[in-house]
């Protein structure tokens, strides 16, 4: 039952995670200034080492 839950809550970390990885890269990737504003405001600045 706890390795039920572990499993449960870890794999849902890693698929946030990944999905806001490929947000960001579609973010970086397009030149449209209100899908910048939008990621920003919902997941914060990117950096600007990264863009």
């Amino acid at each position: 039952m706890i390795l039920g839950v572990l499993k449960k809550f870890f794999t849902t970390s890693i698929i946030e995670r990944v999905v806001v990885v490929l947000l960001k890269e579609l973010v970086k990737r397009t030149d449209s200034k209100i899908d910048d504003k939008i990621f920003n405001e919902i997941f914060g600045q990117i950096k600007p080492s990264e863009k």
